[in-house]
């Protein structure tokens, strides 16, 4: 396992105090874990898996198929229009305008940064409600925000 977080700390660009700091676990733990003198936890395995969940546990774990799980759904920007027997009939395109009532601004430089409540405020008198929203970045890092009741 020791290999597997050496590969995985290169894959994502961490030092090893940067990886014990997202862990919230002391340096030291994670010196003596990529120099073989300790193995990793039940615990630490846990909190890896957890705090970088594209991650494979098989990989990590066993060290058997890819480091990181594979997508099999397609591009979420792939243009194609679903057949209508591929989804529920209740699942409808967003237009334009409900794109607006989504985010609540016209253009992107009005929109608030990390802040859903401006979003789901404007949704409260609708019947859905925003969940969760991922937005990636192109250096293959994401953000997650997710809604509070």
């Amino acid at each position: 396992m020791q290999n597997r977080l050496h590969k995985l700390l290169d894959s994502e660009q961490l030092t090893p105090a940067k990886f014990a700091e997202i862990l919230g676990v002391q340096r030291s733990a994670i010196s003596h874990i990529l120099t073989g003198r300790n193995n990793p936890s039940f615990d630490l395995i846990s909190k890896i898996i957890h705090k970088f969940p594209a991650l494979n546990s098989d990989w990590l774990i066993t060290g058997k198929g890819n480091m990181y799980k594979t997508l099999v759904q397609g591009s979420l920007f792939d243009l194609d229009t679903p057949k209508k027997d591929d989804i529920s009939d209740k699942v409808t395109p967003i237009k334009p305008a409900e794109q607006i009532l989504v985010t609540g601004v016209k253009n992107e430089a009005e929109a608030p940064k990390n802040n859903l409540d401006t979003s789901v405020k404007k949704l409260e008198s609708a019947s859905r409600m925003v969940k969760r929203i991922v937005v990636f970045y192109t250096d293959n890092t994401f953000e997650e925000f997710i809604s509070t009741p």
